[in-house]
């Protein structure tokens, strides 16, 4: 009978407390505007539950937790209340579906509720204003043009902490950004970032807002009505900007306005000697589109360095200047045509042009070592001995010699004779006609070798020069045979 009493109040005791166990949804405030944190309790009545895994609210990722409990005694009957709070930052308007809890070994659904947003509106008296601005409305494809964001904080504001999210460029190319400017005007310290864009296609029609979220200190009560600092955060929204695409004409693209340079550091060089070539592109325009200026020249090899564009803001407005230089290398004169630059210039809403004039380049044949012989003329005047030897190039007069001056000669020219023939003559000669090379880099090493390039093991290296130099790093240069390729034409 004992036992069954205590089942009998085990049961009792199970059957009140699931009576008791109950789950609410409640949040605070109701009504918000877009950019503030809205406040999702969950209060759960009940002795055990198992506490839901929650990652996102309403569609929107939660950005703060809570917990807190409460007992209560009433008549005898204990109650306990837990309280689980969820911070989210709604963009819209959104409802947040019933949540199903474990309570008591029960299970149990919280009430749906709706979340209303209202549109954020820029306050230019708030504490924090973000502002995009632009002088752009109606532009092409590929046109540059400049944006500003700002960024206010009054002074004394009391923010503990901030998150940004720039501004969404998509369908934009971003040319450039400028680094943060900084100053303090009218109370505020403000920020500036300058954009340089460009609309890649016509679907570019709007940039969408910038959010600034702020983090600053509140003041709320405990369920001990002891009083607690915790964060809260707002979003402040910049406005977003609309745009009007429009396509470039067929057959252009490039838009702006161009200037064209073309420079080279010599007009005449020895055959398979390299020509360097400069050729600058100024102006406001979207130079990026252009994959290279490299002409294409009979006969002639061509090696390309990749174009370098560098651009500033002059005035508020956008300049660029594209080079690239290049080498070029023949056997033979050649004429480096004219080069010609279509583009769409905006002021005139015109296809126009510039052009380079033409370059002759001469090519002159490489000299070759020669050595000049002497002669060396003999007269004789009466059928006697020779009176007078003359050198072409001397105006000196031997006299004529007398038989003792003569043993003289043959004994010394016999001493000359014998220590000449101890000379290494082919080491001499084949020192002096060495000529030193000093080659530094693959490049120099690339235009010696070029001059010997009928040489099939010469015709392979430069191949991989070439290849290493233009277009792959990564090529692995025997450098051993390289050395004695030079060496061999030293």
């Amino acid at each position: 009978m004992k036992n069954l009493g205590r089942y009998v109040a085990i049961i009792i005791a199970t059957i009140t407390c699931n009576l008791y166990a109950s789950v609410e949804l409640s949040i605070s405030p109701k009504v918000v505007t877009q950019g503030d944190s809205v406040r999702v309790n969950l209060s759960i009545d009940g002795t055990n539950f198992v506490e839901p895994q929650l990652s996102t609210l309403c569609g929107y990722n939660i950005e703060g937790t809570s917990k807190s409990s409460n007992m209560q005694n009433i008549n005898g009957n204990i109650s306990k209340t837990v309280t689980l709070g969820y911070s989210i930052t709604p963009t819209q308007s959104c409802n947040i579906e019933p949540i199903e809890i474990e309570v008591d070994g029960v299970m149990l659904q919280t009430n749906p509720l709706h979340v209303e947003v209202k549109k954020y509106v820029v306050d230019k008296n708030a504490p924090f204003v973000v502002n995009l601005k632009t002088k752009a409305k109606d532009i092409y494809v590929g046109e540059p043009f400049v944006v500003e964001l700002s960024i206010k904080e009054r002074l004394g504001s009391g923010a503990i902490d901030s998150q940004f999210a720039p501004p969404e460029f998509d369908n934009f190319w971003v040319k450039s950004q400028s680094k943060p400017i900084r100053k303090e005007q009218n109370g505020y310290s403000i920020v500036k970032i300058i954009y340089v864009l460009a609309a890649q296609s016509t679907k570019a029609t709007s940039i969408k807002p910038a959010t600034l979220k702020i983090a600053t200190r509140q003041s709320t009560q405990d369920m001990f009505a002891q009083w607690m600092q915790r964060a809260s955060w707002k979003s402040y929204f910049s406005n977003s900007l609309n745009f009007s695409v429009k396509p470039l004409p067929n057959g252009v693209e490039i838009i702006g306005d161009v200037e064209l340079h073309v420079d080279v550091d010599k007009r005449s060089t020895l055959s398979n000697e390299p020509v360097n070539l400069t050729l600058t592109l100024k102006g406001s325009a979207n130079f990026e589109d252009i994959n290279s200026l490299e002409p294409k020249i009979k006969g002639v090899s061509i090696y390309a360095d990749k174009p370098a564009i560098t651009s500033e803001l002059v005035s508020g407005k956008y300049s660029a200047i594209m080079s690239q230089k290049m080498a070029l290398i023949s056997d033979k004169s050649y004429v480096i045509e004219p080069i010609v630059i279509s583009y769409f210039d905006i002021k005139s809403k015109t296809i126009k042009s510039v052009s380079s004039k033409p370059i002759n380049i001469e090519v002159k044949k490489a000299p070759q070592s020669t050595t000049q012989d002497e002669t060396l003329k003999i007269e004789r005047s009466n059928g006697g001995v020779s009176k007078e030897k003359k050198h072409p190039n001397s105006n000196l007069n031997i006299e004529e010699i007398n038989v003792k001056d003569r043993a003289l000669w043959y004994v010394l020219g016999f001493i000359s004779a014998v220590i000449l023939m101890l000379i290494p003559f082919k080491r001499l000669f084949s020192n002096s006609e060495r000529v030193k090379v000093s080659l530094k880099s693959d490049k120099d090493k690339l235009s010696f070798l070029m001059k010997y390039i009928e040489d099939k093991e010469v015709e392979e290296m430069v191949s991989k020069l070439e290849e290493k130099i233009y277009n792959d790093n990564s090529v692995e240069i025997d450098k051993k045979l390289l050395k004695e390729l030079i060496k061999r034409y030293s």
